[in-house]
């Protein structure tokens, strides 16, 4: 879960992005999208796939997950 805070500590958005807090191993920031790389939950039998989550975070603007 990822939130967005103003300068008085209000949520303005908040989104789910998908990675499990244990299976996240890099948070990549940017100015208007921010990358959270990890690997899907894990299945028996299966090898634990990568898992890429991008989120658009433009100001004024809601969070749009790719």
């Amino acid at each position: 879960m990822i939130a967005r805070v103003d300068t008085a500590g209000a949520i303005v958005w908040k989104t789910d992005t998908g990675n499990r807090p244990l299976s996240l191993s890099q948070i990549l920031p940017g100015t208007d999208s921010m990358a959270f790389v990890g690997t899907r939950p894990h299945e028996e039998g299966k090898v634990p796939a990568p898992l890429l989550v991008t989120v658009t975070t433009r100001p004024g603007s809601s969070p749009l997950i790719h």
